[in-house]
């Protein structure tokens, strides 16, 4: 180990691997498993799964939990050995009875995902507090993310924080991260920006994408740090790179609009085609935005409802709301005024101001809908009270006119729309 770690000595990969080879040869468990973690990672020697497996076996059949966790490991990844998660399940158990703590960290991710076994969250829990209590801190950070979430247990920010600082405080990047989420929005903590920001900012120079990212937005918001666009860009390209969606989202926002950088149609499709391959809702709304308008791709208004689409099942309010608008106009899909009226509603109920803005025009004119200018009112003033517009318009309209029906209005230029994608739990 301290060869391969240069602990006192200068670091000799080649000399680690054959000083653990000599204690694998004496049946030293603690040499043989240390040999197979060379082959698995290629330290001082060329990478080999198979040896690494086979390594990892020989410990784990002698009872060496730390052999069992990695021979675990390898079968709930497929490395070096045929992918099967309940012969994963099973070495993870073998390792926790042989009180191994990060073993029992994995089998609650098992048991949250259902992963060789029945989902089971609450099960999950256990398993994270049992591990967390021993001190292992990725099951303190995974125990306070179930208290964040209210994954397996009740919804608890302040039991959340609790463990968050406890694994952040050891310098676990993400409880770093997710801490600095606490602090940002007030999550069972006082609010406080400029703590989060810093919180962030050491989740980012440890290398964690998501840290980087939020770091970002601090720049880009002027959250917590001086505003510096350029810098926010030069972060969220970082964290793109590395992999964060979030931040290839934003990526594509900010060329989108021109934040911190010339305004490039083709770049930002770029990114947003890139979140949005890997899962992202609001990207999908955003490159839907570009094929309904034709910016930085072809036009293709049925490829907009098809993301569109997409972005509403995945929960995404923008996403619903440009649905309707599609609906409403017949614009690459049939026209469908009262589909569009029922997309609205459910924007709407999730507390996006334009839904309310076009559920009102709806009720207002009679479209798709019964007219109703009391309901009407009531959502113009909803959305004004939020800073819409064109909502405050209509208001002092019906306040003028109170029985002629709106003219039907033209669709609000897509990138005319500014805003910023908060973090959070919410």
């Amino acid at each position: 180990e301290c060869y391969e770690n240069g602990l006192g000595v200068d670091k000799d990969e080649a000399k680690a691997v054959e000083l653990y080879l000599a204690a694998h040869e004496q049946k030293y468990d603690a040499g043989t498993c240390a040999l197979g973690v060379c082959y698995d990672r290629g330290i001082g020697v060329e990478q080999d799964m198979e040896e690494a497996v086979r390594l990892y076996r020989r410990c784990a059949e002698e009872d060496y939990p730390k052999g069992q966790f990695l021979l675990g490991q390898s079968y709930e990844l497929g490395q070096g050995v045929e992918q099967d998660p309940a012969q994963a399940v099973e070495w993870y158990r073998r390792a926790r009875e042989n009180d191994y703590a990060p073993a029992v960290c994995a089998l609650g991710l098992c048991y949250e995902l259902g992963t060789g076994v029945e989902a089971d969250l609450p099960r999950a829990v256990e398993f994270y507090r049992e591990a967390a209590e021993r001190g292992y801190i990725p099951a303190q950070c995974n125990l306070g993310f179930c208290y964040y979430r209210g994954i397996g247990t009740e919804m608890d920010d302040g039991e959340a924080v609790k463990w968050f600082q406890l694994a952040a405080e050891q310098g676990y990047p993400r409880a770093l991260n997710l801490l600095g989420e606490c602090y940002d929005h007030g999550y069972g903590v006082e609010k406080d920006v400029e703590k989060a920001a810093k919180l962030y900012e050491a989740a980012h120079e440890k290398g964690h994408a998501p840290g980087t990212c939020a770091l970002g937005l601090c720049y880009e918001m002027g959250r917590g740090v001086e505003e510096d666009r350029e810098k926010a860009l030069a972060l969220y390209r970082e964290a793109a790179e590395a992999g964060d969606v979030r931040a290839m989202c934003n990526l594509g926002y900010c060329y989108y609009q021109g934040i911190g950088v010339e305004e490039n149609d083709e770049e930002a499709a770029k990114w947003f085609t890139e979140a949005a391959q890997r899962g992202s809702a609001r990207a999908r709304h955003l490159l839907g935005e570009c094929y309904e308008n034709g910016y930085g791709v072809e036009q293709d208004p049925g490829e907009a409802v098809r993301l569109y689409t997409r972005s509403d099942k995945g929960g995404h309010s923008d996403g619903t709301c440009s649905l309707g608008e599609c609906f409403l106009q017949g614009l690459g899909t049939k026209q469908d005024q009262a589909q569009a009226v029922r997309l609205f509603q459910k924007a709407a109920g999730k507390g996006n101001t334009r839904a309310a803005y076009l559920l009102a025009q709806c009720l207002e004119e009679g479209t798709g809908t019964a007219r109703d200018l009391k309901q009407a009112r009531e959502l113009y003033q909803k959305a004004a009270d939020q800073g819409h517009k064109k909502a405050k318009e209509a208001l002092a309209r019906l306040d003028t006119v109170q029985d002629a029906p709106a003219k039907p209005a033209k669709p609000e230029p897509k990138k005319e729309r500014k805003g910023w994608w908060p973090f959070g739990k919410k």
